[in-house]
């Protein structure tokens, strides 16, 4: 369970490390489909490929 206490960054570190990136010039959509592949690859991975549907 993430919290306070294991938590990387906190909510509004977050959201500036994405606004910097985005300022960066990588675009906010590169940046969550980049956050969203390995989170959507685990669910596959532990609940099969099966519940994909492009």
């Amino acid at each position: 369970m993430l919290n306070s206490r294991t938590a990387l960054l906190t909510a509004v570190q977050m959201a500036q490390a994405d606004r910097l990136t985005v300022d960066s010039g990588i675009s906010d959509t590169a940046l969550m489909e980049n956050a969203g592949c390995p989170v959507a690859l685990a669910i596959m991975l532990r609940c099969g490929a099966g519940l994909w549907k492009p």
